[in-house]
């Protein structure tokens, strides 16, 4: 119940890192975003675009995970499908914006890894993915809000263990949404 959402939150930001980080630093360094913004879509859109289709490709993989973690580990999905869809769709939604700004940030494409790593690795275990955020010191587990990480493992923690409803996921799901927007303006406005 830990391990599943957990790795599934860490690969899934890895995935995102590499689909859309890796992707924009390369069409960025073969010219492909200055010979697109000749077309009378905006780039804006363009990278949006690529952004959104990585983040349904990522929903797709998060949800196949789950159904293979409940048919083999007896992983509970807590009480509600859609519920649970809607945390998946928020956590790609900011995993990929995430790959958009680390795209953006990184000043190669030999950069984007890297740095988008360091990032992860250290999100992905100060916010719970890889142990219960409860072992961690009360400091720490506040620090931990600052990044999806623990937002994302908190509503799976709600949903699955806790067979918590709408109203007990909502914090949760409004602060993965608000990174994922923060995390695409910004990425697009560097980019």
């Amino acid at each position: 119940d830990q391990n599943v959402p957990g790795f599934g939150v860490t690969f899934l930001l890895l995935g995102m890192l590499m689909g859309v980080g890796l992707g924009l630093a390369d069409e960025r360094e073969w010219g492909m975003l200055y010979r697109l913004s000749a077309s009378p879509v905006s780039t804006s859109a363009l990278v949006t675009g690529k952004v959104i289709s990585r983040c349904i490709i990522g929903v797709l993989q998060m949800l196949i995970l789950f159904v293979f973690g409940h048919l083999v580990f007896v992983v509970s999905l807590g009480r509600s499908w859609l519920l649970l869809g809607l945390v998946v769709a928020a956590v790609s939604f900011a995993a990929s914006s995430l790959g958009l700004l680390v795209a953006a940030l990184a000043p190669s494409r030999d950069a984007v890894l890297p740095l988008g790593t360091i990032a992860i690795m250290g999100m992905a275990a100060i916010g719970g993915c890889w142990w219960p955020i409860t072992i961690e010191p009360h400091w720490l587990q506040t620090v931990a809000h600052l990044f999806p990480t623990a937002w994302a493992m908190e509503a799976f923690n709600d949903l699955m263990l806790r067979e918590g409803q709408l109203k007990d996921i909502l914090p949760a799901l409004g602060a993965l949404t608000t990174f994922g927007v923060l995390y695409w303006i910004l990425g697009l406005k560097v980019l």
